[in-house]
């Protein structure tokens, strides 16, 4: 298996920022000079890439006290951030994949009581499903286009998955 290059070490704290796409996981990295990238490890081959961030979301991911990760929307990386000090939430999509200059910011939410912010899911009308953490350690789906009201309200909520329906049973896979 290969190995991150030298001088470069893994951000990846929990599966809240590991992305599966285009048959590669993908997760944030810093280099010893503290530049951000994304890197990606394909599982077939076994080969580290590396995708270049935009400058607005590389000096974003710098401030210390900024939450960031990657997810897949909708079959496009997205890079998302929550930056408790202001109560704001980003999130950007890299339209055409591996290409620097496609990042594209979606949206941006400003609420008083951010204090972790996950992407979950597109809706094919482009409204985004996301998990909420207040700064009580409450949390619960949000969507995109708001009200932006906590629900269900349970601080013993947990994380939720995303369910896809198919007709091949569970049973044939064994």
């Amino acid at each position: 298996m290969g190995k991150l290059p030298p001088g470069h070490y893994s951000k990846l704290s929990g599966m809240d920022s590991l992305a599966f796409l285009h048959g590669a996981f993908h997760w944030i990295v810093v280099s010893t000079l503290s530049n951000y990238s994304v890197v990606s490890f394909s599982i077939s081959n076994e080969v580290y890439g590396e995708i270049l961030l935009s400058e607005r979301i590389h000096n974003i991911f710098k401030i210390a006290s900024v939450e960031s990760g990657f997810s897949v929307l909708g079959g496009l990386l997205c890079a998302y951030c929550t930056y408790r000090m202001e109560g704001t939430f980003k999130l950007w999509v890299m339209k055409n994949y591996g290409v620097k200059k496609s990042w594209t910011g979606l949206f941006t939410i400003q609420e008083t009581h951010l204090h972790k912010v996950i992407p979950k899911y597109m809706f094919a009308d482009g409204e985004v499903l996301l998990l909420f953490h207040d700064e009580y350690e409450n949390c619960g789906f949000w969507t995109s286009k708001g009200p932006f009201e906590l629900w269900p309200r349970s601080p013993s909520f947990q994380q939720g998955f995303i369910f896809t329906e198919s007709l091949i049973s569970p049973k044939l896979l064994i």
